[in-house]
Order: structure tokens, then C-alpha cells, then sequence
């Protein structure tokens, strides 16, 4: 007790202190502003992003950016490349569990064409895989109809993907 009869709690407050973002590394990525300054086929090129970039941003800003590294667009090859690393990453986790898979080439080839969106890169096609195929087999566990043990075989069916 203090001397007025009064009881005080012994709280400790928060210490806050400044942070700088001295030492920061700030990556920024955009798709959608770099596609309208590309001139057409063949490689980006940096002149064409820069140009881009200077026609919708301030300088004061530019001028705080250290680096600009362009990329090329997705092409339909590598789109197929990421479906298998994907398709892998699946069989591993189905594998984990005691359920096997197979794909068939039309299930490949329809998820290449559809998955593959150039404005978008990789996005599109790690959505298509969820909705198209993860979702799919995610019911039929739960259903019961894949259970440890079994196979899924996947194909394309009608423009659908279907699991046996």
C-alpha cells in the first residue's frame, strides 16, 4: 500500500522503439503494366520495362528503385514443366498416406492448355490443379471412395477431369 491507503499495480508498459528499413531488401513484382510495354514476340527487354515504368511512375520513386531485373514470359513448355513438378508434389503426399496415382497424357495435355494464361504466369495453373483435380480427390476421400491402398487413375473425359 502507498501512503494515501491505495493500492498500485506494478505494470509494465510496452517498449517501443523506432525501426528503420536501413538494411531492408524490397522485391517488387509486376505483371500487368510491363505485357503493354512489350513490343511482341522474342525477350523482354529492359529498355522496354524502364520506358514503361517511367511513363507511369514518379521519379521520386524510380529513383529509390536499385535494381529492375525483367523476366520473360511463361511459354507453354514451362507451364507443363511446373503441372509436373505439381503432379509430383501430389503423388508424394498421396504417396505419403498409402494411395497411389497415375495421369493420363490427355489429363496432361488439357491441364497445359487450360492452366496456361501468359498475363498470369504459374497462378493459373496451380489454381486449375486445385479446383480441377486436389478438390476432386479430397471428396472421394472423404466420401470413401480412395482409401489406403488404392489408385487414382486421372483423366480428361469431356473437357472434365475424372477420377476412376
Amino acid at each position: 500500500a502507498n501512503p494515501e491507503g491505495s493500492y498500485r499495480a506494478n505494470v509494465e508498459l510496452p517498449v517501443w522503439r523506432a525501426e528503420t528499413a536501413k538494411n531492408a531488401k524490397l522485391v517488387m513484382l509486376s505483371t500487368d503494366q510491363v505485357y503493354s510495354a512489350h513490343p511482341g514476340p522474342g525477350p523482354f527487354r529492359e529498355e522496354d520495362t524502364v520506358e514503361q515504368l517511367r511513363a507511369t511512375m514518379r521519379p521520386e520513386f524510380l529513383n529509390r528503385i536499385d535494381e529492375i531485373i525483367t523476366f520473360e514470359q511463361l511459354t507453354r513448355e514451362d507451364i507443363r514443366e511446373i503441372l509436373h513438378l505439381q503432379m509430383d508434389e501430389l503423388r508424394r503426399k498421396l504417396d505419403e498416406n498409402g494411395v497411389g496415382i497415375r495421369f493420363s497424357k490427355a489429363f496432361e495435355d488439357y491441364m497445359s492448355t487450360e492452366g496456361y494464361d501468359p498475363a498470369y504466369g504459374a497462378r493459373p495453373i496451380k489454381r486449375l490443379m486445385q479446383r480441377e483435380l486436389i478438390n476432386i480427390i479430397a471428396k472421394a476421400i472423404l466420401e470413401g471412395r480412395v482409401s489406403r491402398g488404392s489408385t487414382v487413375e486421372v483423366d480428361v473425359r469431356d473437357g472434365q477431369v475424372v477420377i476412376n
